[in-house]
């Protein structure tokens, strides 16, 4: 991020904000997922060394943003980039580990959403809004930007899009969940290519599905409000089979899927891309 070019032109103080995002060694950035390349037959990578992330993006190119347990010279450095919003927003949170999460999440997004536009807005200057379900989204945005966030203990992700729709989710593996044991949330289908899975894949099979319902019901901005037990994806690769709203106002829907194992933990990402219909 150029951050002297905000503190000139924008009368933003983050050269120190620069060097702590530069030195953070759990922030990752992607900017090599095309829509074009996300399709049912190929599941990309969505995570590359930052080493190798082009500094600006292309303009049809996703960018996927990580962040794991960060140093407070983070949150010391992006908290001026927060707004009385932010703030009421994050406060509202009772337990304190949510707000800590909140606010990293929303610091990331802020500089993030900065580094889409070349830095022609400063992070402090975006607003947000909130459908009525609860997507957050950007007030009065001409540039056609859409993003997506994700949640899953202290990790976070955000997907940023240009001329696109994107939803995006993430989730820990575990073994306390018997996926046999969540058929209410689960389409027939599912069910089905669940039980003929080995029971040492089940757990993964399931994450998988789980993270693609997911992912979709946030591209179509539903949320929580879908009914999962409705929608249908296939075990074996990243494709939608059965839905009520097939496209949701979108001519094309594309997914991807990428399994993660760090520091003995087993994380999901799905990824939804939906090019809005006129």
């Amino acid at each position: 991020l150029n951050s002297a070019r905000l503190s000139q032109d924008h009368g933003f103080a983050s050269v120190k904000m620069r060097s702590v995002f530069q030195s953070c060694a759990g922030l990752r950035c992607v900017t090599s997922v095309r829509p074009s390349s996300i399709v049912s037959a190929q599941e990309p990578s969505l995570w590359l060394d930052p080493a190798t992330a082009s500094p600006l993006p292309d303009a049809d190119r996703i960018e996927i943003w990580r962040t794991d347990e960060l140093p407070d010279t983070f949150y010391s450095a992006g908290t001026p980039s927060l707004t009385a919003d932010d703030l009421d927003e994050i406060n509202a949170l009772q337990h304190p580990i949510l707000r800590d999460r909140a606010m990293r999440c929303r610091i990331l997004l802020r500089w993030a959403l900065s580094h889409r536009v070349a830095e022609t807005v400063a992070p402090g200057e975006w607003r947000f809004t909130r459908s009525a379900n609860g997507r957050l989204g950007i007030i009065a945005d001409t540039r056609g930007l859409d993003f997506s966030i994700s949640h899953s203990g202290t990790v976070s992700s955000i997907a940023i899009a240009w001329n696109c729709s994107v939803g995006i989710d993430l989730e820990a593996e575990t073994d306390t969940v018997n996926p046999l044991e969540m058929v209410g949330y689960l389409h027939p289908r599912e069910v089905r290519g669940l039980r003929m899975v080995s029971a040492t894949q089940r757990p993964s099979a399931f994450f998988r599905l789980w993270t693609l319902k997911e992912a979709y019901s946030k591209l179509l901005g539903t949320g929580f409000a879908a009914d999962f037990s409705s929608i249908a994806f296939a075990i074996d690769t990243a494709r939608l089979i059965e839905a009520p709203i097939r496209n949701g106002g979108h001519e094309r829907m594309r997914f991807s899927t990428v399994r993660l194992t760090q520091n003995a933990v087993v994380h999901h990402i799905a990824l939804a891309v939906g090019n809005r219909s006129a």
